[in-house]
């Protein structure tokens, strides 16, 4: 498992790294596109099991700052999902410039498009859990 992940980790460095766009700000975008694909996945599981198994099992966490449920259930993801894993994986990939590793290990092409296909799947799963739950089942 760590063995992918860090191919996966390879792979966002080494594309954006090519990439016009963001190859001045790659290190934010690396980290940015890997938690985001992280945090919806968990999300996706989270809501699952929330819907199911155990409804209203986590309300005690629930953060309820703003009037609007909306941007209640979007601190809870910033702060709870998508924050601590930003914190994991910028000192996973950061600390003592680990990524100049992972760049020499994993310097061939064979895996140059795990990356990007983790992250669409990533997406891609998110929508359809979110259009199964809330649309079908609704």
């Amino acid at each position: 498992m760590k063995k992918l992940y860090e191919k996966i980790i390879a792979s966002l460095i080494f594309s954006t790294k090519r990439s016009d766009y963001s190859k001045d700000i790659w290190p934010f975008t690396v980290i940015l596109n890997l938690s985001a694909a992280i945090s919806f996945n968990i999300a996706s599981i989270w809501m699952i099991i929330n819907k199911y198994f155990f409804p209203h099992f986590c309300d005690f966490m629930s953060l309820e700052i703003f009037s609007n449920k909306t941007y209640n259930e979007l601190a809870n993801f910033i702060v709870y999902l998508f924050l601590p894993i930003c914190l994991f994986n910028y000192l996973y990939i950061f600390y003592k410039k680990r990524y100049v590793l992972l760049e020499e290990k994993y310097q061939n092409n064979n895996h140059m498009k795990i990356g990007r296909i983790y992250f669409g799947l990533s997406w891609f799963g998110y929508f359809a859990i979110f259009f199964w739950i809330y649309i079908i089942f609704k």
